[in-house]
């Protein structure tokens, strides 16, 4: 008897259409009897997957944000496609970037959702304290809404979040960058490890010293943890020749990124780009420690000091 090969396939066909629309079909009456809410504000959210009708809306917002919020946090200033940082006017590339030519980190570039102002700082905190990971995978889809091109430019084979102190992540019960780390992993389906760099000194935190300070505090407070044979030249497999994609939730100076990356290159990584949430302007820091009212804005060209 011969099989029908085109029968099969149509069978298929219908089957994988009846699966979709059976999926839609429980995603309204969820949506019916438990109606999403922004997480930023708490208003209920206006849903349309369920209706095959256009909203006629030009301007697409992202799923789980009301307009209002999104448009309160959207970054308002452009930023330099290497550093990350705030500028006023289009930059083509790092080369005519005032800041870039001010220093040399060891990482590639910065990729970040926006400017670390006042607007965003509380739903920053807010996610540094979340031990649900609804606010880390909130952000994470923000991050990919906006910045989601640039990321996958960086072909990262391997996903590593900044560590912290195991006595420090008891204490809070969530490692914010381990959560964004493994929400990115899962969309953009990269290779994850939150094992593979550990923490190994108590380092006061870095929002707690000055900018001049930080690079002294995370000096080898790092370690590559193997478990793998050892590749060639003594170098842990685990990093050894990969593009390493290191998320973190803020980065300011970036003394911590550059320690990472250091020991991460030395260790026979082929590049390390950084990912994070929002990006400080490097003396914005000081100018809130004097006076702990003040929001913090994007710094002027003069002020700009990243590093």
């Amino acid at each position: 008897m011969e099989s029908n090969p085109g029968g099969s396939e149509r069978s298929l066909t219908i089957f994988a259409k009846g699966v979709l629309f059976a999926k839609k079909g429980l995603s309204c009456l969820s949506e019916l009897i438990f109606p999403s809410r922004c997480l930023f504000c708490g208003k209920l959210l206006e849903d349309h997957s369920c209706s095959d009708q256009d909203s006629g809306a030009d301007e697409k917002i992202p799923s789980g944000i009301c307009k209002d919020c999104w448009y309160r946090i959207l970054p308002v200033n452009l930023s330099c496609p290497k550093c990350g940082g705030t500028r006023h006017e289009i930059i083509p590339s790092e080369r005519s970037c005032p800041s870039c030519k001010r220093w040399f980190p060891s990482f590639k570039r910065i990729v970040a959702f926006g400017e670390y102002r006042s607007k965003i700082e509380p739903f920053i905190l807010a996610m540094k304290k979340d031990t649900t990971g609804r606010w880390a995978e909130q952000w994470v889809k923000l991050l990919l809404f906006l910045r989601e091109k640039e990321i996958r430019a960086l072909d990262s084979d391997l996903i590593l979040p900044v560590p912290m102190f195991i006595t420090r992540k008891i204490a809070r019960g969530v490692n914010s960058p381990e959560e964004i780390a493994r929400s990115l992993a899962r969309k953009l389906h990269i290779p994850c490890s939150v094992s593979t760099l550990v923490r190994i000194k108590a380092t006061l935190q870095q929002s707690l010293i000055m900018p001049n300070k930080r690079q002294k505090n995370v000096a080898n407070a790092f370690l590559i943890k193997r478990r793998s044979p050892i590749s060639l030249w003594n170098r842990p497999a685990e990093v050894c020749g990969k593009k390493i994609m290191l998320v973190d939730d803020i980065l300011t100076t970036g003394s911590t990124c550059e320690a990472i990356t250091s020991l991460l290159l030395a260790a026979g990584a082929q590049r390390v780009d950084v990912v994070v949430i929002a990006r400080g302007q490097g003396t914005s820091l000081q100018i809130r420690k004097t006076d702990p009212s003040q929001p913090l804005e994007p710094l002027s060209d003069e002020d700009f000091a990243p590093f």
